[in-house]
Formats: structure tokens, sequence, C-alpha cells
């Protein structure tokens, strides 16, 4: 459970700490993640940890950490929207509304991403 935080964690320290190194971030987070016993667990816990890194505004410009998040827990959603299609959940239509939502923040983060690179990361909006 702490490695999947630290996607959302962003506190300044030292340069070898692994909060500073997206890839290997998010690779530590989804293999702490196969530790919970379901989808639907796994997606409760980065709905938790997407909600925390959105409430901290000081999170807001670091586009990566956010969209890898973002990225991680589409899988588990999608995966929990698969299951519901198929056990015919009535919590399909909240599930697929969430998946969008999702989709959307991606596609903004993306397009604010590749606007914002290079010498422009420091006038990224808040």
């Amino acid at each position: 459970n702490i490695d999947i935080v630290l996607l959302g964690d962003n506190r300044e320290s030292h340069h070898a700490d692994i909060r500073h190194n997206v890839v290997l971030c998010e690779r530590t987070a989804k293999e702490s993640l196969k530790l919970l016993p379901s989808a639907m667990a796994r997606s409760a816990v980065l709905r938790r940890c997407v909600v925390e890194l959105e409430k901290n505004s000081s999170h807001y410009t670091n586009y990566e950490r956010h969209a890898s998040l973002l990225s991680i827990y589409h899988t588990e959603l999608s995966v929990v929207v698969e299951q519901s299609r198929k056990q015919q959940t009535s919590n399909l239509a909240a599930f697929k509304e969430e998946l969008e939502l999702i989709d959307r923040r991606r596609d903004a983060l993306a397009i604010l991403s590749s606007f914002f690179q290079g010498g422009k990361k420091l006038e990224r909006p808040d």
C-alpha cells in the first residue's frame, strides 16, 4: 500500500528517491497492487490515490505522475467494468461513468503535457 501512495507523493527529498522516477514508481505500484485480492480492491485503492493526488494542489503540475496514476487506475477499472458486465451487476453504469471521467482526465493531461514540455514545463498551469 505504501508503494501505491508514492505515485501521489511529491515531497522534496534527495535525488535518489524512488518518487522522482515515475517509471520505477509505476512498476513498484503495479507489483504492489498484485498483492490485493481483486480488481475491485485494486481500483478502490487507486481511486483513493487519485482523489488524494487531486486534492493536493502542489501535484497539479506533475502531469507525468498524474497520468501514470490515471493509467493504472484506468486499467484496473476496465477489468472491473468487464467483470461487472459478465456478472450483470447493478453498478455497471457507475463504473462506466467513472471510466469515462478517467478517460477525459487522461486526454486533458495528454494535451497539457504535449504543450508544456521541455522549457515550457515551468509554465504549466495548476
